[in-house]
């Protein structure tokens, strides 16, 4: 049946129930037959106004009836005509009425049901399966003080959680460090060691050099051309070969003739990434990492750092809907920062320099800062391999809040010196 044979139907008094259910959803749901609704509405009720207007008055009635020989109606008479005459148009109007103001009720948003208050919901979209209860929503009032318990109970449990992961990372950071400091008193007791044995060893030195002069001495007497003095002119170049030797080796370690450095090395990096979030795999490019530097002096260096590496980066937007997202990527980014390398000469020991790197930088998606802590270790010459650990810090914008992601990693590669 047509939408406009059931309006007809229904002012008409000739619908049931299930063609007026069918008929109220479409009218719910399409504006144009809700004006098609009105309009017939207005129609019936513009008849309705004109029926009366031209029904004489029973004064009129009953005085023509007089005249004419007739005996007249009664008024009761009267009344019950005009209900028989009128009595479709009357209820018609009334159903109509009644109806419209049902459907009316049930369009508007009137009052605050349930309806309503599943509707104002914000759902959560991600790209990947979440867990919605680390996320704090502005959800509507709920009917009863229950609800309102248990959702601010939710909320102070997400606090909760996060100062928990703000503490376990400040623990894990102070326990590197505590790490990292006793390493280094490690490494100074092991360079005392070394002077003080070094020191004994060149007193020693010295000394059976001395002892060795005098005893040539008091052999040779006053001939200069005894055997002895052969012996004696011999010894003093044996002992310049040894000392030559002892600087080549010193040489190895640092020569402070050379300027520039150049490095090249591979690196891996420890991130906290979401538990639903897979990890890309890394290609041998990945964390690749290229430096030169300029010896100010012995100790203090300055160079420019370049590197291809990938960071985790999790934030939050929202849609244009009003829909709240969550994104988790990991993209691969191109780095260039500043080095500063303090490199404490009284930790040296053999051929081993330890280092401290302070640097700071930018990346194409933000800025970082950097500091990291490693090994040269020189085999030969002004070529040494080198391990070095560091802990980066990126800060990002998105639609201009600021979102940061950090990480730790380590690197192990080669460099020269000329």
């Amino acid at each position: 049946m047509k939408h406009e044979n059931l309006i007809n139907e229904y002012f008409d008094g000739n619908l049931d129930s299930t063609n007026q259910e069918l008929l109220f959803n479409e009218l719910a749901s399409s504006e144009e037959l809700r004006y098609d609704f009105n309009q017939l509405f207005a129609m019936k009720m513009a008849i309705g106004k004109d029926t009366a207007a031209f029904v004489p008055a029973i004064s009129s009635t009953e005085a023509l009836f007089a005249n004419l020989g007739i005996a007249g109606t009664t008024s009761s008479n009267s009344l019950a005509g005009f209900w028989t005459l009128y009595k479709a148009p009357i209820l018609t109007g009334l159903m109509a009425t009644m109806a419209t103001a049902l459907v009316m009720l049930w369009l508007l948003p009137i009052g605050s049901g349930s309806n309503n208050s599943e509707k104002s919901r914000i759902p959560v979209v991600s790209s990947y399966s979440y867990d919605t209860a680390d996320l704090t929503l502005e959800l509507p009032e709920e009917k009863n003080n229950e609800s309102n318990g248990a959702l601010i109970q939710n909320r102070e449990l997400n606090k909760t959680k996060e100062l928990n992961k703000i503490v376990s990372v400040n623990a894990r950071l102070n326990s590197q460090l505590n790490n990292l400091q006793n390493q280094i008193a490690s490494l100074n007791s092991i360079t005392n060691m070394l002077r003080e044995e070094n020191k004994a060893l060149e007193l020693s030195t010295n000394q059976q050099t001395n002892s060795e002069l005098n005893i040539n001495k008091k052999t040779m007497g006053d001939n200069p051309n005894t055997v002895f003095q052969s012996n004696f002119v011999e010894q003093p170049n044996s002992f310049s070969s040894n000392n030559a030797n002892f600087i080549i080796n010193n040489f190895n370690t640092y020569n402070p003739e050379t300027s520039i450095k150049l490095e090249a090395a591979l690196g891996r990096y420890f991130q906290n990434i979401g538990s639903d979030f897979v990890e890309r795999n890394n290609t041998f490019s990945d964390n690749l990492r290229v430096s030169g530097l300029y010896n100010l002096s012995r100790e203090y260096s300055i160079g420019l750092d370049l590197r291809q590496e990938n960071f985790y980066q999790e934030f939050t937007d929202i849609s244009n809907s009003g829909q709240k997202l969550i994104y988790q990527q990991q993209p691969t980014v191109y780095s260039a920062s500043m080095i500063f390398r303090y490199a404490p000469e009284y930790l040296e020991f053999l051929q081993v320099r330890p280092n401290i790197d302070l640097s700071v930088g930018a990346t194409n998606i933000g800025e970082l800062a950097r500091i990291g802590v490693g090994l040269d270790y020189y085999l030969f010459g002004n070529t040494y391999f080198y391990f070095k650990s560091d802990y980066t810090f990126l800060s990002y914008y998105h639609k201009n809040i600021n979102f940061s992601s950090n990480k730790y990693g380590t690197h192990l590669g080669i460099g020269v010196e000329f």
